[in-house]
């Protein structure tokens, strides 16, 4: 049991003022109420160095696919308990198949500007590519039947210069944030959100059930122009160089709707910050951007700090149904330098909204499992109980 939070009454999708402002003082409320401990089994390192499914989508596009030859598969295992990671690798002298949209290069090159006489918002999903960011390219793939999307680092950006280990820890660190979000911190916060009283808000799901590391055999050379923005045409000289470069490593997740009909990404947090939903954004949009922000606050207080996930961004399910699949989150680390100071960065710029609040995240630090959690003579739910009260049936 994560606290000990009453259950008095059921809230959901309507109890939350989306028009609260967002830099409520996350004070002004608790004067009154005692801290309350989140029972956390999560094992903090202690050295300082330098499970929901969702099914795979249908074919959107009728696309042709070649076989490419990958080996050094990795797959992530989580301790449910203690967080504790582990990835584990089938040693094999064949390499696997994977068979990947064949005119991949086309989308990728229209993503880039390249063709830009034939160039639509759309034209990139006929070619099964998903999506481009600054340093990973989205593909429809297909591994042992199953509809899948494969992420690797390609020749644009900084990613050209990126190392083979550089790039497999970079992949590595996704499917690491992926497997723990969806297999410790989701159960974790949906504990507390049930014993809180929430029974119908948005539903979180992490793309993480298929999810694995490969690592291509013999990367795709390609003749192409590498875009260059200060280019009066936007790309500089052409030369070759390998697309899928970095070493040849990919992630593999399960492929969702896409295209121009599907639910679109919605990007709920920042790299640094929570970050501002549009001015337009749709009463739906703005829950799910606070049910991910006060994640992103569990997350840190859950792994008693040494832990938090940004970058959250995902889409709606296709069918209605109030869940969000997050896709491509990154997994800061205290005891990294730079993700600590990062971490230090988000946590001092994030505004606690009514829903951290509603959680007494704002003045809570995790606690390891003891006799002192279990002492009914110290029970801080009925400050608890009075605070919610205020925030939810006096206010709404």
């Amino acid at each position: 049991m994560i606290g000990k939070i009453s259950k008095k009454k059921k809230r959901g999708l309507d109890d939350l003022d989306l028009d609260d402002e967002r830099g409520s003082s996350s004070s002004s409320r608790s004067s009154r109420a005692k801290r309350q401990s989140i029972v956390s089994t999560f094992r903090r390192p202690s050295v300082t160095p330098a499970a929901s499914s969702v099914s795979a989508a249908p074919r959107t596009f009728k696309l042709q696919f070649k076989d490419i030859f990958f080996d050094s598969r990795l797959e992530c295992q989580v301790d449910p308990g203690t967080g504790e990671v582990t990835f584990q690798s089938e040693p094999s002298f064949v390499s696997e198949v994977l068979k990947i949209s064949e005119d991949w290069l086309k989308g990728y090159d229209l993503l880039r500007g390249i063709k830009s006489t034939s160039y639509n918002l759309h034209s990139h999903y006929e070619y099964g590519v998903l999506g481009m960011g600054y340093f990973k390219l989205g593909v429809e793939a297909c591994y042992n039947d199953e509809p899948m999307v494969v992420l690797f680092y390609h020749g644009d950006g900084f990613a050209s210069d990126m190392a083979s280990e550089e790039a497999k820890a970079g992949l590595q660190n996704e499917l690491e944030a992926l497997k723990l979000a969806q297999d410790v911190f989701l159960p974790a916060f949906e504990s507390l959100l049930r014993e809180t009283g929430f029974k119908t808000m948005p539903k979180l799901h992490f793309n993480a059930e298929k999810a694995f590391l490969g690592r291509i055999t013999i990367p795709e050379p390609v003749t192409a122009r590498k875009i260059d923005v200060q280019h009066p045409q936007g790309y500089a000289d052409g030369r070759t160089y390998t697309v899928m470069e970095s070493g040849g490593w990919f992630l593999a997740t399960a492929l969702l709707p896409y295209g121009p009909t599907k639910p679109q990404v919605i990007k709920f947090t920042g790299t640094d910050a929570d970050g501002e939903s549009p001015r337009d954004a749709s009463d739906k949009d703005k829950l799910g951007e606070e049910v991910a922000q006060a994640f992103a606050h569990f997350v840190y207080v859950y792994s008693k700090e040494s832990r938090l996930l940004v970058d959250l961004q995902g889409v709606w399910a296709a069918d209605g149904t109030q869940t969000i699949t997050l896709i491509d989150p990154q997994l800061l680390k205290s005891e990294v330098r730079d993700d600590k100071v990062k971490i230090d960065r988000y946590m001092k710029s994030h505004s606690c909204r009514r829903l951290c609040q509603a959680l007494h995240l704002h003045d809570t630090k995790a606690a390891s499992p003891s006799p002192s959690n279990q002492d009914d003579d110290d029970d801080p739910s009925g400050d608890y109980r009075d605070e919610a009260d205020e925030l939810y049936d006096d206010d709404y």
